[in-house]
């Protein structure tokens, strides 16, 4: 999805459908108040594809890890220490994707 205006993220982010907002969540280009909008969302599917998103800042990150901790264990910004615990989530795949994304990024660590 290339850069929409404001104008047009502002009209997908209140689509009735939420496969158009999930998409929309994904487009890294979408500007902080929308994220912050699509975050706050009802519909499980939209702040999933939002924690995907490699542009989502580090404190809707921390947000999103209660809602969809799938999604921002996948994340390359997602916060080391939220990678560190969850490696202990009762999800067995969630704690292998925090394995996997804690070796991916061992020169931080």
């Amino acid at each position: 999805m290339p850069n929409l205006p404001i104008e047009v993220q502002e009209k997908l982010s209140n689509d009735e459908l939420f496969c158009v907002r999930s998409a929309l969540a994904s487009n890294p280009t979408i500007s902080l108040e929308i994220m912050e909008k699509l975050a706050s969302e009802d519909n499980w599917y939209v702040p999933q594809s939002l924690a995907f998103n490699p542009n989502v800042p580090e404190y809707l990150l921390r947000k999103l890890v209660d809602i969809a901790p799938e999604a921002v264990v996948w994340n390359p910004n997602a916060p080391l220490d939220i990678l560190l615990k969850l490696r202990l989530h009762e999800d067995p795949d969630i704690r292998e994707g925090a394995v996997i994304s804690l070796k991916s990024r061992r020169g931080e660590l």
